[in-house]
This record gives structure tokens, sequence and C-alpha cells, in this order.
């Protein structure tokens, strides 16, 4: 599942570039509870506009599952993924 994050204030990597928000894909395994972040591109501008200052793609391999977090964002996109009210 992809989303946008839009950023108050502008923030900056840990290549000195600045960006205001990041692009995210996410994937989820329903019946382990568990997320991934397996891609990101962050853009100079708002809600994904302007130029894409960095961005990572993940293989298959190198995904970190990690546990889902009650109350977090990863919840509520777990939750629309899933089908779990």
């Amino acid at each position: 599942m992809w989303y946008v994050h839009d950023f108050f204030e502008t923030e900056t990597n840990s290549a000195e570039n600045k960006y205001k928000s990041v692009k995210v894909r996410e994937a989820f395994n329903c019946m382990e509870e568990t997320s991934a972040i397996i891609a990101f591109y962050q853009y100079s501008g708002s809600i994904g506009g302007g130029s894409v200052v960095n961005s990572h793609e993940r293989k298959e391999s190198e995904w970190n599952w990690k546990s889902i977090v009650p109350g977090s964002l990863s919840e509520d996109l777990w939750k629309i993924a899933c089908g779990k009210k």
C-alpha cells in the first residue's frame, strides 16, 4: 500500500537533502499482524510535489517485518489492507 506523509517543517536526510514530503510503500502480513517498509521517495515539495531528493526500494529478501503497533498509522493501514474493522 502506498501513502504520502507531509511534514509541517522541512526535513533533512543523512545526505543533507531537504524534503517536505515522503511517499512510502508498506507491505502487510495480515495473518502475522506485521508490516514492512519496502520503498520510499522523499520529495522537495508538499504532497509528493517537486523533485525526488532521495529514494530507496528494497528487494523482498531485505524486507524487515515488524509487529503492528496499536494506535499507529501502520495499524490503521493494516486494518484497511486486511479488511479489519
